[in-house]
């Protein structure tokens, strides 16, 4: 693996479910990304998930294994199904009904693991429903927690998980608009060896993106535009190009590098001081899917 440190091991842990995503439900205002008449192929998602499992592996994360229900056309995209901290997980609750046998299933995993699991109300105090898509909402930094809400997660599941969590560093919401953003790890993404954000404009409410914007300076933000936020490959699926994952200053990228070169300017942006990984992961990304939405970080 050309270009790769072995030395650069990774104390990370993710719960993950090897199975290829089906998709069984369509609502595009909650994921237009999702069509019937367009399935992911099984045997080339299983060759994309081996490439990531590989690197994880080549790099020393550790990974679980949560056993698949071939009845549940999401439950690989493991990261939706709850958010932890230091050993507690608060589950979600799901605004889809499809996905919402997957919670159990999960909860009794980490529960069996010796994981605490706590639960969120399903309704707050005016009876309307509280939607969370666990770690799917939160980007963390040094210095705060950013939760995405609008789409598929409503804003009242904040308070609850701060208590039970004990969350110390301030939270800041962000409204999501754009269903093609629906949930917030499509949208924006952290990058800790140079506490810099990257994020697409798009996916968020005006006053949103100026909390973005005012979080840190310039030179640490970057605004990707809606064409490389989503690569588009046609019937062939899309790449989240912000949905990737962080280890150890290895940065991945869900991207087709046949279909187009990887910008540059992202490479110069993030500097030498961390390793690029390009995945492609187009037949997750049509449910909408990328590295980070099938990785439960559990530490």
């Amino acid at each position: 693996m050309p270009g790769l440190n072995p030395e650069m091991r990774s104390d990370k842990k993710v719960l993950m479910c090897i199975s290829p995503p089906k998709i069984n439900w369509e609502d595009p205002t909650k994921n237009p990304h999702m069509q019937m008449a367009n399935q992911p192929d099984a045997g080339r998602a299983l060759s994309q998930l081996g490439k990531l499992l590989h690197h994880y592996d080549y790099f020393g994360v550790e990974v679980d294994y949560l056993d698949p229900n071939r009845s549940l056309g999401d439950q690989v995209f493991t990261a939706n199904l709850a958010y932890g901290l230091e050993g507690t997980f608060v589950m979600a609750n799901m605004s889809v009904n499809h996905r919402k046998p997957e919670v159990p299933i999960a909860s009794r995993w980490l529960v069996e693991h010796r994981y605490n699991v706590c639960f969120l109300p399903e309704f707050d105090k005016s009876g309307n429903p509280i939607y969370y898509e666990g770690q799917a909402n939160f980007v963390t930094t040094a210095t705060e927690h950013f939760y995405g809400y609008g789409i598929r997660n409503s804003l009242e599941a904040v308070e609850e998980t701060k208590k039970i969590l004990r969350l110390k560093k301030p939270i800041k919401p962000l409204e999501l608009v754009s269903p093609e953003f629906y949930d917030h790890d499509l949208s924006l993404r952290y990058f800790p060896h140079r506490d810099s954000i990257m994020f697409c404009p798009d996916a968020f409410a005006g006053w949103s993106v100026d909390v973005i914007r005012k979080s840190r300076p310039a030179n640490r933000l970057y605004e990707v535009p809606h064409d490389m936020a989503i690569q588009n490959l046609g019937t062939f699926g899309k790449n989240f190009f912000l949905n990737g994952v962080y280890f150890n200053d290895v940065v991945t990228f869900p991207w087709n590098e046949d279909a187009e070169e990887f910008p540059p300017n992202i490479r110069r942006w993030l500097g030498d001081d961390c390793e690029i990984v390009l995945i492609d992961f187009s037949e997750f990304g049509k449910s909408g899917g990328g590295h980070k939405c099938v990785s439960l970080f559990l530490n």
